[in-house]
């Protein structure tokens, strides 16, 4: 079984753990909590999250996922530079993902 066939799909639900187990590490690590985060919650809202947080949350995630993103890949941030929803984050990766499996085919 070749390592496509082994990783499970990457649903919406694995995806969100796996961005929220990020950015919970991301937040404790620099003694800040993780609010309570809904999915229409702009992640803004996480005390000195930026653009340094987001490239270390993105390694996090791709190690949680067991995928690797692009270099130039974010999931955070919009094409305008403003940072996302939780749910566009969650969705920006899903589409991404999809988009991969498909090329691979």
């Amino acid at each position: 079984m070749s390592d496509e066939q082994a990783r499970p799909q990457a649903t919406s639900d694995v995806i969100r753990s796996a961005l929220l187990t990020a950015l919970n590490a991301i937040q404790t690590e620099s003694g800040r909590s993780l609010p309570v985060l809904e999915d229409s919650l702009s992640l803004e809202s996480l005390d000195g999250f930026d653009s340094w947080a987001a490239e270390e949350a993105v390694v996090l995630i791709e190690a949680e996922l067991g995928v690797e993103f692009p270099g130039k890949f974010q999931p955070f941030f919009d094409e305008s530079g403003e940072l996302r929803t939780l749910g566009e984050a969650v969705a920006a990766i899903e589409l991404h993902l999809k988009k991969s499996e498909r090329s691979r085919r």
